[in-house]
């Protein structure tokens, strides 16, 4: 064989063995995600209560009495300081239309307020001035709701409004659920109770375990264990339910804000829990699902993440960071510190 004939052949095995070799792998490529809308501030309150109308209009409050409402989803606001209520941080509202919503503050006492013609007027629904109450979230279903606050003697402090919040009554201690040691609900957003039609769920953290407080109209209180770290400042935050039942809640410790452990957990009837295959990035102070129950978003101060299977693998969102969000049809409006405001078009994240 001539010296030019076995190069050639040599050159042949080579080429041969290149194109069955295995091909480098691909880059990964990141999904591309969307980026919030940040709205000129109309106020400059700390933000934590939001929620969204049947007719489509969001209202937000915080503090110094501050109370928020946009009719254009999120694009602009009006805002109201109600009149006497200057030093309380309203940390929870409830959004019935354009014309009716409810607030209630949070700190030493309690007061809750009631508008009906749109935020210009505002009547004083409850007030107790006993400096040991603080509470942390309410909610209705249609004109039924209950707020809820930290234990006193071992009780958690309910309270109950049959006319859409217009009026309360303190529920007697006999019917309130009993708590462990430390254990507290967590004013961050408000969402840490949430009225089904065949129950009233509320999440606790602060004690030895963090837990679901479970109520039906027949039944005694219940408590359930769920797999979120509970100490002072960690526990459940925040809960949403899908229209399947799904409950998915989130929290952490807001004394470490960027620790992802333990924070967030998913059950399909509120005893078996199961923890995310990946979980959000840090401490999430809210959580919503789209209105079409696609995605899932959670929120905190140092960033937002979503999910597209009910809170079982979450993506990272952005690093822009607010307290409380919520949706509305395609749009993620999200509020926070010093009168926050941002609305984000989650559009191409649908599938």
């Amino acid at each position: 064989m001539s010296g030019s004939q076995s190069l050639l052949i040599g050159l042949l095995i080579i080429t041969a063995a290149c194109s069955t070799s295995t091909p480098p792998p691909e880059e990964e490529i990141e999904e591309s995600v969307p980026e919030w809308d940040l709205v000129d501030r109309p106020s400059r309150a700390s933000l934590r209560g939001l929620d969204v109308g049947a007719d489509g209009s969001i209202w937000a409050s915080g503090t110094e009495g501050i109370v928020q409402r946009s009719i254009d989803s999120g694009k602009t606001w009006q805002v109201w300081s109600i009149q006497g209520a200057g030093e309380l941080d309203f940390r929870d509202v409830e959004a019935f239309d354009a014309n009716r919503a409810s607030v209630m503050s949070s700190g030493q006492g309690v007061e809750a307020y009631f508008t009906s013609d749109g935020g210009v007027t505002w009547n004083l629904a409850h007030r107790d001035d006993d400096t040991l109450k603080f509470f942390d979230g309410m909610d209705f279903l249609d004109g039924l709701g209950y707020a809820f606050g930290d234990p006193i003697d071992g009780k958690l402090q309910i309270l109950k409004s049959i006319d859409s919040g217009q009026t309360w009554i303190e529920l007697p201690p006999m019917n309130l659920p009993n708590t462990i040691p430390g254990e507290a609900g967590y004013a961050a957003s408000g969402t840490g109770i949430v009225m089904q039609a065949n129950a009233l769920l509320i999440a606790t953290g602060g004690g030895k375990n963090s837990r679901l407080l479970s109520k039906t109209s027949d039944s005694e209180w219940q408590a359930m264990n769920v797999p979120i770290n509970s100490a002072a400042g960690s526990g459940i935050f925040s809960m949403a339910v899908s229209k399947g039942g799904e409950i998915i809640v989130v929290g952490g410790s807001y004394v470490d804000s960027t620790n992802s452990g333990s924070n967030a957990a998913i059950s399909v009837n509120g005893v078996d829990w199961t923890v995310p295959n990946k979980r959000p990035n840090g401490y999430r102070s809210c959580v919503t699902i789209s209105d079409n129950q696609e995605l899932v978003f959670a929120c905190g101060r140092t960033g937002c993440d979503f999910s597209r299977d009910l809170g079982n693998v979450w993506h990272p969102l952005t690093t822009d960071g607010f307290f409380a969000c919520t949706s509305l049809g395609t749009k993620l409006i999200g509020v926070g510190r010093n009168g926050k405001v941002g609305v984000l078009d989650f559009k191409e994240l649908m599938k």
